[in-house]
């Protein structure tokens, strides 16, 4: 395991775990969203629950002082056990108390998972790994998505890539909605208020006879509206 430490494991040595959000302050966060419709349809809204099938349980809290963990011990076991590795982040949960437990995440080469996490206590002792390398497909899927998501693997053709698409969809979208108010503007039809009942559109009023006759086929055999608007003499609509 080699490369060294960033900026997330300076932040996360002092750092403490805030309490759990409540559900419906969580729900407005583009995660807690997409984890609260999981939990709403299979843990009876319980978004807790959501967590520990993809990234493992939370360890037990104990807030009695206690001296720092060993944090040497814990990165002289991950780099002698998992060589071709590179640590990306390492996180201290509750320091200096009873129960503080550290994290290293590890990038992987050549996967496409974001990383694997190794839990240690605080004497530096491992605990197990999440699996998101080599545990259930679930697991490896969910630890797939970040990457697929943010078209962060492949180097720089595939950001690329993903920029043409992005571009592209931005076009399509576009052009669809170009194409599909010129339709409406060229050929209005009755549209409902959102209060109830019927509003036409000013082309619709100024192009029907005052007795709402219809005139002939036109060339593609569509019957013409009579009256065109004052305003663009010749003009018919059809209907």
């Amino acid at each position: 395991m080699t490369g060294p430490l960033d900026a997330c494991a300076v932040a996360s040595l002092a750092r403490r775990r805030k309490a759990p959000l409540p559900l419906s302050r969580r729900d407005l966060s583009s995660e807690g969203h997409a984890h609260g419709r999981v939990a709403n349809l299979y843990y009876g809204g319980d978004i807790a629950a959501v967590y520990p099938p993809a990234y493992s349980a939370e360890t037990a809290e104990d807030n009695a002082p206690a001296g720092l963990a060993d944090i040497g011990a814990a990165l002289d076991y991950a780099g002698s056990h998992y060589p071709g590795t590179e640590i990306i982040c390492l996180m201290l949960h509750e320091p200096k108390t009873a129960g503080q437990h550290l994290q290293i995440l590890a990038e992987h080469p050549h996967r496409l998972i974001f990383g694997e996490y190794y839990n240690f206590r605080a004497d530096g002792s491992f605990v197990e790994s999440v699996g998101l390398a080599d545990g259930t497909i679930g697991r490896q899927v969910a630890a797939s998505a970040y990457r697929l998501h943010f078209g962060s693997f492949g180097g720089l053709p595939i950001k690329l890539a993903y920029g043409l698409f992005g571009l592209a969809l931005a076009y399509a979208r576009h052009a669809g909605m170009t194409i599909y108010f010129l339709k409406r503007r060229e050929h209005p039809r009755h549209c409902s208020r959102p209060g109830g009942g019927i509003r036409r559109g000013p082309a619709h009023r100024d192009s029907r006879d005052p007795r709402g006759r219809v005139g002939p086929a036109d060339r593609r055999g569509k019957r013409a509206l009579f009256a065109p608007s004052s305003g663009d003499p010749g003009r018919s609509v059809s209907s």
